[in-house]
């Protein structure tokens, strides 16, 4: 992690020397510019005494060439600038500071099976520490992937494939991700215009009508110019063509607001296709080339046809230039070409559009994961076990641990219809354990890398129960949201093949005696279903499942110790129940400190 840290704040030095070059090249452009239309205004004063037109127009060609260039060095100014936020990002993100990632909050689902309880969504979370995606779509795909554990053994090898083969490409990852950078790229409103797009120009006539009166005027003016016939002729032409132009005109203006919303996007898009383009022929991984067939193999590909589109855009955003528009018109009827094209464009790729943007998003999400296992490099790829255990892991850890050291754990739960109860004071580290579990769980049926030394694991369908909460406006107590949640768990249990379960504390919601009686029913009925899992809680009563439940119950806690007066916890997961509750201490010292 040293060595990842070392190299992204030397690429951010170099990123600020060449910002400083950046500005002053910038500065040497605008004096350049001054000096040249100076230069012109004094030309044009000589004029008009006694100085040859050709010397006006001297200045005039590297002012010219200097705007050309000018408009490519801003454009590679922008991206540096972005690109020195995103380092800037990467460096605070070892400090635990994720802000500048997008934390998917509007994927919050409280009802989700594991995504609230594991903290999957929103600031600080899971989310937040892997999305690097740069189109919306890829951010959608990410969340999907997380929001899924019971995914084939097949599909999580070839996400690791293609994870492990994008991993060193950290260069070209951030090259994407500048186009998307604090917002992301968002493709779905093509998606649904595509489907309900209506053409402009509407049957055959009007093509030919349009044909005839653009090779009428462009003869009409020939001829004028030829001496042949007289001005007149022209004027009524490009007259007769402007009316044309003026009828197309109100349908084109109702696409101008899907222009609106879509271009920059449909820009960035090309500009991330054509450096996937670079990548494309060299990728070896199965996922990697499947999903890039669609986008560059077929003759009419998302590349090409991404860039055709982007052209159509650009002409049709030009047509905000009235004087432009005006002369283009009543020359070559420039809106006809226009729609000509953008009917032809949407009736040949809108049964596409959805594939290729779907494949994009499958990549974008892919390199997202692959940029966790570049930036932790002791982060490891699992292995899937069908037969040996259903999940074991050594020294396994919580990613989302900063500011200190994280303390691994091992875990081993080899049979179906295992559970491990896990006991322990206040604070010594039982929810954390819990989440550590199903977060390297949810990462490793994505496809992603884990953080352990060694970690086996079966795939399985993951649910939790750990932050329930009442809810005054629908009339529901904590208990009774505790019932609603079991009831979702015995759901998921009999809907799945197998199923991993993670609950914390269940049934807090009522008295001591009921809680350990309920308790008791629901693990005893866990281990009717095909499933497996961890319990926390401080009720020492559960332990005796150990003993009444031989090969399906076996205990496990979290200890400290008393050292000069203050509660020392070292994290570790030990066997046997807990020995040691704090929660009176600690009320003590709370209440009768002075």
């Amino acid at each position: 992690m040293t060595n990842i840290l070392s190299y992204y704040k030397e690429k951010l030095s170099t990123a600020r020397t060449q910002a400083r070059k950046a500005k002053r090249i910038s500065g040497i452009i605008g004096i350049s510019r001054l000096i040249l239309f100076l230069i012109f205004c004094i030309l044009i004063y000589r004029f008009t005494i006694d100085l040859p037109i050709f010397y006006i127009i001297f200045p005039i060609i590297p002012f010219i060439i200097i705007h050309l260039y000018d408009i490519k060095h801003q454009t590679r100014r922008e991206k540096n600038d972005i690109l020195i936020k995103i380092l800037e990002a990467e460096i605070a993100s070892f400090d635990g500071d994720l802000s500048s990632f997008r934390d998917g909050k509007e994927y919050l689902d409280t009802d989700h099976e594991y995504s609230f309880d594991l903290e999957l969504f929103g600031a600080n979370s899971l989310f937040q520490f892997l999305n690097r995606t740069a189109t919306k779509e890829g951010e959608m795909a990410l969340a999907e992937l997380l929001k899924s554990t019971d995914r084939e053994e097949q599909e999580i090898l070839d996400i690791q494939e293609a994870n492990r083969e994008l991993a060193p490409e950290i260069d070209w990852r951030q090259e994407i991700l500048i186009h998307g950078w604090n917002k992301a790229i968002g493709l779905t409103p093509i998606i649904k215009y595509s489907k309900q797009y209506q053409t402009i120009i509407t049957n055959n006539s009007e093509k030919i009508i349009s044909v005839v009166a653009i090779v009428t005027n462009i003869s009409t003016i020939t001829l004028s110019c030829l001496g042949i016939i007289q001005p007149l002729w022209p004027i009524i032409s490009i007259m007769a063509l402007l009316l044309l132009a003026g009828l197309l005109s109100s349908r084109i203006k109702k696409r101008e607001i899907f222009i609106n919303q879509t271009y920059k996007s449909i820009m960035g898009v090309h500009k991330i296709l054509m450096l996937i383009d670079e990548k494309a022929p060299s990728f070896k991984s199965k996922k990697l080339k499947s999903i890039t067939a669609p986008l560059y193999k077929e003759e009419n590909n998302f590349k090409s046809q991404t860039k055709e589109l982007s052209k159509i855009l650009s002409a049709m955003d030009q047509r905000n230039n009235d004087v432009v528009l005006f002369i283009l018109n009543g020359i070559y009827f420039r809106d006809f070409w226009i729609a000509l094209r953008t009917d032809n464009w949407f009736n040949k790729n809108r049964d596409n559009i959805e594939t290729w943007i779907d494949k994009l998003a499958e990549l974008d999400a892919i390199a997202s994961l692959s940029h966790l296992t570049f930036q932790y490099p002791n982060s490891i790829f699992p292995t899937i076990n069908q037969e040996a255990s259903n999940y074991k892991a050594s020294d396994l850890k919580h990613p989302l641990i900063f500011g200190r050291p994280a303390v691994g754990n091992d875990i081993t739960i080899q049979n179906d219809k295992e559970f491990h109860i896990v006991t322990g004071a206040n604070m010594a580290g039982k929810s954390t354990y819990l989440r550590t579990v199903g977060v390297n769980l949810i990462l490793a049926s994505a496809g992603a890398s884990v953080f352990a030394k060694s970690f086996d694991f079966r795939p399985m369908a993951l649910f939790s129960s750990m932050r329930n909460a009442d809810q005054l406006s629908k009339g529901i107590s904590f208990f009774h949201a505790e019932l609603l949640r079991l009831k979702k768990m015995k759901d998921h249990l009999q809907k799945h093949e197998y199923s991993f379960v993670l609950l914390d504390e269940i049934l807090k919601g009522t008295n001591s005696e009921d809680k350990l009686k309920g308790s008791k029913i629901v693990l005893k009925k866990l281990i009717e279903y095909p499933t497996s899992g961890i319990v926390a809680t401080h009720d020492l009563g559960l332990k005796t499942l150990e003993e009444e439940h031989l090969k399906h119950f076996y205990n496990f806690c979290f200890e400290f110790e008393y050292h000069e007066d203050k509660i020392v916890f070292d994290y570790r997961l030990n066997k046997g129940a807990t020995q040691k509750m704090n929660a009176s201490y600690l009320l003590k010292k709370i209440f009768l400190e002075e």
